[in-house]
């Protein structure tokens, strides 16, 4: 009988999967929203510092964060930003926290 702890960080753990699905699905449709405007309006024009400047705002944070979105979804471990230390001490007890009802 799984206890409340248990129920409680399994549900923790749901969330973080959750909102890492949804933060990715958000970015791919602004991505493909203005995709067209950015190839017509920055890179069909000369200049390299506004260019530069786009990549460093826009290419950079993206190549940075999303292998760890992606990473929260896909790995079996808890994303440590909205879960407690302490589940990893609950998860060695308790097994495997993808069934609730352990």
């Amino acid at each position: 009988m799984p206890t409340a702890l248990t129920v409680k960080l399994f549900a923790q753990y749901q969330a973080c999967r959750y909102a890492s699905v949804a933060a990715i699905s958000v970015w791919v449709y602004d991505y493909f929203l203005t995709v067209a405007d950015e190839l017509e309006l920055l890179w069909s024009r000369n200049g390299i510092l506004v260019k530069s400047l786009y990549l460093m705002v826009s290419a950079i944070p993206t190549a940075i964060s999303f292998p760890d979105l992606m990473g929260c979804i896909l790995r079996e471990d808890i994303c440590p930003s909205l879960v407690s230390p302490s589940l990893q001490e609950v998860s060695s007890q308790h097994g495997n926290l993808t069934d609730p009802t352990r």
